[in-house]
């Protein structure tokens, strides 16, 4: 299936950055005919203030000489006889300033200014050939052919078409060229490529804390709230987000409560009726009563226990894992299940002893309480605790850490529970920064079941 993600830079900070430089280079593309302007007035200097001083000449030797049209043309220099000089047409810019070239020059070649008229214009590459924009960044020796009308100081006018070079001079048009887009293109796009990484950074830094504080209300929806900084929009969306985190949590205080309550009513007529069962005569009426007693006092014990698991832990502490691990682990073993422990190479982290030992020993029961066999290890900071049960179906691996949800085979085979034993195990663990991941297990440690995997935080304190 093809890729459906944009190809663009998929970060707002990338985009920004863009757009200035891509603004900045069509910007200068629209401007980038004023160089090719200059660079065309400097390759039509040299010939046209020749081709003026060289009409001023003639001029000056047809006042005297009328008659010597002939003999002053040459192949580059022709003389046509014309009745007056016609009206001046419409010119270009760079033809009005080749115009002023060629009428400059012949003033100060004939002593006095002369009616000049550019009618036409042609710029020629090395090769001869007629060209514009080309011929001035490639073109070394280009020369160029002026066709224009001029008139005596007694009024005879005469039509030149002159063809001058760069006098010998060598043009480096691609020099320059190289030069011009290196410094207006080149430079300009790193400077401003600097400066928009710093701007564009700066503007959206409020949007990457928003971001980040987002990502965190998963885990940790009592996260210190945002700092009202940045443009007008980004506080307003800081504010509205501080607003959302103070209303969920006045939700699930106000729900904790509620459930803290009716669990803690229901414990005295739970116990009201645990003491009427007793009284009733030994049979099969009184241990079915027992047993669902029994139940419901787990169910109880269980949510007052996800409640407290919630709730922010005591200061972290330097806690040796491995010897954590094999105390819980020599509990169980006490209890008569089959519980190992292998503990490689040091592992200091940060947490706190009572709540890592109350989760551990969660998930070790658990354990054996789905398989007959649990098998713990702990690598540094690592801990995985794999058992010999069923496993976990792939459908199910992302919903059995949420409260009160039971597999359905665990219902059928009988298995008690109230579904909330890896919620709490999760919730003790998030509240001090570790992090618990399910997989399904294949024989790597002797078993093959359920696979849990528990991440802490290496201590740094003093």
């Amino acid at each position: 299936m093809p890729d459906a993600r944009p190809r663009w830079p998929r970060t707002l900070y990338g985009r920004l950055v863009l757009v200035l430089v891509v603004g900045m280079l069509v910007a200068q593309l629209l401007t980038g005919t004023i160089w090719f302007d200059k660079r065309y007035d400097r390759l039509q200097e040299i010939p046209a203030r020749l081709a003026g001083a060289r009409i001023a000449q003639a001029l000056r030797t047809l006042e005297t000489h009328p008659d010597l049209t002939g003999e002053l043309s040459s192949g580059d220099f022709s003389i046509t006889v014309l009745g007056n000089v016609a009206p001046r047409s419409k010119l270009t810019h760079e033809q009005r300033e080749t115009e002023r070239l060629i009428a400059d020059a012949a003033a100060r070649q004939a002593g006095a200014p002369r009616d000049m008229r550019l009618r036409e214009v042609r710029l020629y590459d090395d090769d001869n050939r007629e060209g514009t924009h080309l011929a001035m960044v490639t073109a070394e020796h280009p020369h160029s052919q002026f066709i224009v009308d001029a008139a005596t100081l007694d009024g005879h006018a005469y039509r030149f078409a002159v063809t001058e070079g760069q006098a010998g001079l060598r043009q480096r048009p691609a020099e320059a060229f190289r030069e011009y887009a290196w410094r207006v293109y080149g430079l300009r796009t790193l400077l401003i490529l600097l400066l928009g990484l710093l701007l564009v950074r700066w503007i959206t830094r409020p949007l990457t804390r928003l971001a980040e504080a987002a990502k965190t209300l998963g885990s940790d929806l009592r996260a210190p709230p945002l700092t009202l900084t940045g443009p007008n929009e980004v506080r307003a969306a800081a504010g509205a987000f501080n607003q959302m985190q103070q209303r969920l949590m006045r939700a699930l205080d106000e729900r904790d409560e509620l459930l803290g309550a009716v669990s803690h009513d229901l414990r005295t007529p739970i116990t009201r009726m645990r003491l009427r069962t007793e009284m009733m005569p030994a049979g099969q009426e009184r241990d079915v009563l027992r047993g669902e007693l029994a139940e419901m006092q787990a169910l109880v014990d269980s949510v007052l226990a996800y409640l407290s698991a919630g709730a922010s832990p005591g200061p972290l502490q330097q806690v040796d894992l491995g010897a954590l691990a094999i105390a819980v682990s020599e509990d169980q073993r006490d209890m008569g299940h089959d519980v190992a422990c292998l503990v490689e190479g040091e592992g200091i982290v940060a947490g706190e002893t009572r709540a890592m030992r109350r989760a551990l020993g969660n998930l070790i029961d658990n354990a054996v309480r789905h398989g007959h066999r649990a098998r713990v290890l702990v690598r540094g900071t690592e801990l995985t605790i794999d058992d010999d049960g069923p496993g976990i179906p792939d459908e199910a691996m992302a919903h059995v850490l949420q409260p009160y949800f039971r597999l359905e085979r665990s219902r059928r085979s009988g298995i008690h529970g109230t579904g909330l034993g890896l919620s709490i195990a999760r919730q003790l663990l998030l509240a001090q920064g570790a992090t618990l991941a399910l997989s399904n297990a294949h024989g790597a440690s002797g078993v093959e079941g359920l696979r849990v995997t528990i991440r802490f935080q290496a201590w740094g304190g003093d």
